[in-house]
């Protein structure tokens, strides 16, 4: 083989090994239940329509364009969300919620993109209303971010899969809040859900 054959089948193997990514799986369908489930379990199901799913099948030709993805073997799942960490963090947010709810139903009280909740305004609430909302947001925010966290850890799932998990919870939390919530898109922005 001479020079010139080798060089172009190094070339070759370079750019096929640049269109080729190997990635871990991240269980994505198997959390999103799990944070269904949570949802569901520790605020109650607000919303009478499920959001519909973007669907996986490519709609463009461009798809062909990307760099091909091969995945590690994709094993059925199930994500463990009955830990005694999780099962507390459950129950305190589930006893928590009744308090939260009139603040939500009010747009004093938003779901942030990000999973949390967020104080949107406090301006007609009482000194004593003022200071129990914002005991009960950053309450919830650490119980959220604390169950985001341990989701990961009981599931053998990286620390770097963190900010997944909490980006599936936040969709779902949006997707199940209460018609006249307010809610934040992707873009920051605020609307009614």
């Amino acid at each position: 083989m001479n020079h010139k054959s080798l060089y172009v089948l190094v070339v070759a193997l370079v750019f096929i090994g640049g269109c080729l990514t190997v990635n871990v799986y991240f269980p994505a369908p198997e959390v999103r239940e799990a944070a269904e489930q949570i949802v569901e379990e520790t605020w109650g199901d607000g919303s009478d329509q499920q959001a519909e799913r973007e669907s996986a099948t490519p709609t463009s030709w461009l798809h062909w364009l990307a760099p091909a993805s091969a995945h590690a073997a994709e094993p059925n799942v199930d994500i463990d969300v009955s830990s005694a960490a999780i099962r507390q963090l459950k129950a305190a947010m589930s006893r928590r919620a009744d308090q939260l709810k009139p603040y939500l139903r009010s747009g004093a009280v938003g779901i942030s993109n990000q999973g949390l909740l967020e104080i949107r305004t406090l301006d007609d609430l009482s000194l004593r209303d003022k200071a129990d909302v914002r005991k009960a947001v950053e309450a919830e925010n650490r119980d959220r971010q604390s169950l985001y966290r341990e989701i990961a850890e009981s599931n053998g799932l990286s620390t770097q899969d963190v900010p997944r998990i909490q980006k599936i919870f936040a969709d779902t939390w949006i997707e199940k809040a209460e018609p006249g919530w307010q809610v934040q898109a992707a873009d920051g922005s605020w609307s009614e859900h």
